[in-house]
C-alpha cells in the first residue's frame, strides 16, 4: 500500500472509473465504489468526485482511520479544504471507536445536543461550624452531547455511531457466520473432457447421508403432533384433505382438534385462500416457533420456509397438493427418502434445475418426481433434459418420473420428449438418443406407477 507507483496507479485508476460513469449515457445500473484507506487516494479528482458523481448514479463509500488521515493530502491540497469536502459529502457516517481524543470528542460533537436537568445542593454550616447539606435544591437546565465522548471511547469491538440517519445512534454491525465447504469444481472438466457424453456415470449414485435424504420417516402411527410438524417442515404448507389421507386411522374431527392445538401454541397457522367466486380453502402452514420445535426433535439445523399465504396462488394451490397426494401414494407403498428441494443450495449447483421432489422406489433406484399440469414452452424442453441427464450423470438421481393430471398432457409430453434430437451441454452439442430418453417416463397420476 505505501508503494508510490501502486498509490499512483490507484489514484488513475478511480479517476478513469469516474470519467467512465460520467460519460456513460445508458445508466440501467447503479453503481458503488468503495474506497479503502482512502488517505493514499486522496487527490483532487477525488474530492471533486464527491461533490458531482452523486446524479450519476453512482455512490462512494471511504473509509479511514481518523481526521489525522487528511493531514497526508499532499502539497497541491490544503488539510482544511480535505477535510471540510469530505465531511460535508459524506451525510451519512458510520464512526467506531477512535484512538485518539480529538477525534472522539468532534464524534461527540457531531452527535447534537440534548437538554439535561442539572441539580445543585449547598452545603451549611452550624454553629459548630460542621458541614450539613442545605434542604434546599436548585434545578436548572442545561445541555450536554447526545452521545458523550467517555461513550465513544469506550465503544465495544463492532459497535459504532450512525450519524446522517435519522436521529445519531449507536449500532452494531457483525458479519453473518457460515459453514466453510470445499466447492465441487468440475465444470472445466465436464466441457473438455466428458463434456459431449451425458449417458455415462461418472459418480454413484449418493447415499442418503450425502445428499437431501437424511430425515427420519414420518411416523404416521405415532405422535399425531410431531407428525404434522416434520410433514410441515418438509412441505411448508398443506391441506386437510392430504392430512387425512394420512391419519387413516383418525376421524377428520380428531385431525382438527390436532390442528387446532397446534395453532394455540403457534407452532402452525392457517390461512383461507379463494380463487374462485363464493369459493374457500383453509391451508395450514409451519411458523418460526414450529421451524424451530422440529429443528429440535429431529436434531438438524437445516432452515426451511416459513408459510406466507402470498406464496399460495392458483397454480401454485393445485401443484403443490399434486405433489403431496403423489407423496401419499408412494410412501404408503413403500418408496421412502421423499425430499423437496426448494431452498437447498448445497445439493443444486447454480444453473441446474431441481425437480418437484426425490424418492427412493422399493429397489432402492433414486427417482426426480416432476409434476407437469401444463405444456411449457417447448424450446425449455431441451434445456430441462440436459439438466436432468447431467444430474443423473453424476449421481443426484436415477430416473424421471413425469406425472401428468391427464392423458392429453402426457401424450404431449411424450411427443416432445421424443422430438428432442439434439441438446447444449457446457457448449457442445449432444445427440440424443433413445438411450439418453430412457431415463425418462411418464404417467397419469391415475396410473399404476410404484
Amino acid at each position: 500500500m505505501r508503494s508510490e507507483p501502486i498509490i499512483v496507479l490507484q489514484k488513475m485508476l478511480f479517476v478513469r472509473l469516474i470519467q467512465l460513469i460520467e460519460n456513460s449515457r445508458k445508466r440501467k445500473r447503479h453503481c458503488s465504489i468503495f474506497l479503502d484507506e482512502f488517505k493514499y487516494l486522496l487527490s483532487g479528482s477525488a474530492l471533486n468526485a464527491l461533490g458531482s458523481i452523486r446524479d450519476k448514479g453512482c455512490n462512494i463509500l471511504l473509509a479511514h482511520q481518523s481526521l489525522g488521515d487528511f493531514a497526508n493530502c499532499g502539497a497541491d491540497l490544503s488539510e482544511s479544504a480535505v477535510r471540510s469536502t469530505v465531511l460535508d459529502t459524506t451525510p451519512i457516517k458510520w464512526l467506531y471507536r477512535p484512538a485518539d481524543y480529538e477525534t472522539a470528542s468532534w464524534i461527540s460533537s457531531q452527535t447534537g445536543q440534548i437538554k439535561v436537568a442539572t441539580q445543585t445542593t449547598q452545603a451549611v454550616r452550624n454553629i459548630e461550624l460542621s458541614e450539613s447539606l442545605s434542604d434546599n435544591r436548585t434545578v436548572s437546565e442545561t445541555t450536554r452531547n447526545l452521545v458523550d465522548v467517555n461513550t465513544v471511547q469506550t465503544l465495544p469491538k463492532g459497535c459504532a455511531v450512525c450519524i446522517g440517519a435519522g436521529i445519531p445512534t449507536l449500532a452494531f454491525i457483525k458479519a453473518v457466520q457460515v459453514d466453510k465447504f470445499e466447492p465441487n469444481v468440475t465444470i472445466a472438466e465436464l466441457a473438455v473432457d466428458s463434456g459431449i457424453d451425458l449417458l455415462t456415470q461418472i459418480e454413484a449414485s449418493l447415499d442418503d447421508d450425502d445428499g437431501p435424504f437424511r430425515y427420519p420417516r414420518i411416523d404416521w402411527d405415532g405422535d399425531a403432533k410431531k407428525a404434522v410438524l416434520q410433514f410441515l417442515f418438509e412441505e411448508t404448507w398443506t391441506h386437510l384433505d392430504i392430512l387425512t389421507q394420512w391419519f387413516d386411522r383418525l376421524e377428520i374431527e380428531d385431525i382438527g382438534k390436532v390442528l387446532a392445538d397446534l395453532s394455540d401454541v403457534k407452532l402452525i397457522k392457517s390461512a383461507e385462500v379463494s380463487f374462485l367466486p363464493n369459493s374457500a380453502d383453509e391451508v395450514w402452514g409451519i411458523t418460526n416457533s414450529g421451524i424451530t420445535a422440529v429443528q429440535t426433535f429431529l436434531g438438524v439445523e437445516e432452515q426451511r420456509k416459513v408459510f406466507n399465504k402470498r406464496s399460495v396462488n392458483p397454480n401454485s394451490f393445485s401443484h403443490q397438493l399434486d405433489i403431496q397426494r403423489l407423496r401419499v401414494r408412494a410412501e404408503r407403498s413403500g418408496w421412502s427418502s421423499w425430499s423437496r428441494l426448494v431452498g437447498r443450495e448445497n445439493f443444486i449447483q447454480k444453473g441446474e434445475k431441481y425437480p418437484d421432489a426425490i424418492a427412493k422406489r422399493l429397489d432402492g433406484v433414486k427417482v426426480a418426481i416432476e409434476v407437469e399440469r401444463t405444456i411449457k414452452t417447448k424450446n425449455l424442453y431441451p434445456r430441462i433434459m440436459a439438466s436432468h441427464l447431467h444430474a443423473r450423470k453424476h449421481g443426484k438421481w436415477d430416473e424421471i418420473y413425469y406425472f401428468c393430471p391427464n392423458n392429453q398432457i402426457k401424450r404431449r409430453l411424450v411427443q416432445i420428449y421424443s422430438a428432442i434430437t439434439e441438446v447444449k451441454y457446457f457448449g457442445n452439442n449432444v445427440k440424443i438418443t433413445d438411450e439418453h430418453r430412457r431415463p425418462f417416463q411418464f404417467f397419469t397420476y391415475d396410473e399404476d406407477w410404484t
